[in-house]
């Protein structure tokens, strides 16, 4: 790709195509460009990240395929967090203590995940997420039922 210009709005000059363009409609297009706004917002400008153009591209195949999109929105999000040195360790707590399966826990952007036991803080927003979810995402693995499961779980312990 080459571009010109002085000021932070270039003009691209070419452009090559990887692949031919996919097209995205309803939700899997709405998904797109949600990773399409966080990428616009967390990038710094003209910085070669290739890692996260691969990212963004298998987000976008997976998109069209039809996969279920919750789990890749994940995926692309603790991807680009770690492409970016901010990856949420999903492996333990903030402490180093390894994370029970049917414990709830609290995410601390400072601190990390801690054990959640229903005193919710005045901070906002929160991020909960289930002992034995955050093992899967550790692991990678991803099954759309278990994760519909356990997010009916946790809506039904905070509501």
């Amino acid at each position: 790709m080459d571009y010109v210009g002085r000021s932070d709005l270039k003009t691209v000059k070419s452009l090559e195509a990887v692949k031919s363009a996919l097209s995205l409609e309803g939700l899997p297009l709405y998904a797109a460009l949600y990773a399409h706004e966080l990428l616009v917002k967390l990038l710094p400008l003209n910085l070669p990240l290739p890692d996260v153009f691969t990212l963004y591209r298998w987000l976008i195949e997976n998109l069209h395929s039809g996969a279920p999109i919750a789990p890749l929105l994940r995926r692309f999000e603790v991807g680009l967090f770690s492409e970016l040195g901010m990856a949420i360790d999903m492996s333990s707590t903030g402490r180093g203590e390894a994370l029970e399966a049917g414990q709830m826990y609290q995410f601390h952007y400072k601190f990390g995940l801690r054990p959640y036991y229903g005193d919710i803080p005045k901070q906002t927003p929160m991020l909960f997420v289930e002992g034995q979810v955050a093992l899967n995402y550790h692991s990678r693995p991803v099954d759309r039922q278990t994760s519909v499961e356990s997010c009916e779980r946790v809506a039904s312990q905070l509501a």
